[in-house]
């Protein structure tokens, strides 16, 4: 009974443990439950996609040159209503081979603030994709 117990604690945390991220290509939509991220000539795009859910979601990118970070970015997470779209004017340094992208949704609530404190409130989604930028 106790290597059963053992057993289904081990595979429940398996299923948690964090994938890596997907690879697509600069101009290709990333579509995640309730977001699209997509990027574009340097432009970081985030559209909330849920039908009447206001969502806050934080993005943060990371130009990676080989393995290297040579530079990042993170934004505030803002309130998103359905339908809109949030852009991002990155500014990726040159010789960059692929943006990291991760992102964070925290709830919203009626009582909330447009802007928000990240120890705060609950999380939701996370994960990450990267945009290759040469193919």
């Amino acid at each position: 009974m106790k290597n059963l117990i053992l057993l289904s604690v081990f595979l429940m945390l398996m299923s948690c443990a964090p994938k890596d991220p997907e690879i697509i290509k600069q101009g290709s939509v990333y579509d995640i439950r309730g977001f699209e991220l997509k990027l574009e000539e340097g432009v970081l795009s985030v559209k909330n996609t849920y039908f009447e859910k206001v969502s806050r979601l934080q993005i943060s990118a990371e130009y990676v040159k080989g393995q290297d970070v040579v530079g990042s970015f993170t934004s505030v997470g803002l309130a998103l209503e359905p339908g809109d779209v949030r852009e991002y004017r990155l500014v990726i340094p040159q010789g960059t081979e692929k943006v990291k992208v991760s992102y964070r949704e925290y709830p919203y609530g009626e009582g909330d603030t447009a802007m928000f404190l990240p120890n705060i409130g609950k999380l939701g989604k996370t994960g990450a994709v990267y945009f290759m930028l040469n193919e």
